[in-house]
């Protein structure tokens, strides 16, 4: 017989490096979208994008890992960034591929 601690365990996606990707119950994403700007929740929620050429990360040369603005999930690496001339910032491959 499976607890109930087991079964959820068995029910949550992870990624090749452990992140828990399982869906933010409603509840928990409508918290985090508290903390969000207008303009980053029509972004992330609303599928809205940015216009070209006028993001913050656009020129970013820091090194390190761009995140969900959200959950906090890891999205790209720096070293996986490059310049694609369309105005917004390009990755070749995702954080967890």
């Amino acid at each position: 017989m499976k607890t109930r601690a087991t079964a959820d365990s068995q029910r949550r996606a992870h990624s090749a490096s452990g992140h828990d990707l399982t869906p933010l119950p409603q509840a928990e994403r409508e918290r985090l979208a508290g903390r969000l700007t207008g303009e980053e929740r029509r972004i992330l929620l609303d599928q809205g994008t940015e216009r070209p050429f006028c993001g913050s990360l656009l020129h970013n040369e820091e090194e390190g890992v761009y995140a969900c603005r959200l959950c906090g999930l890891p999205l790209f690496s720096s070293d996986a960034k490059y310049e694609s001339h369309t105005g917004w910032p390009s990755f070749f491959q995702p954080f967890d591929p």
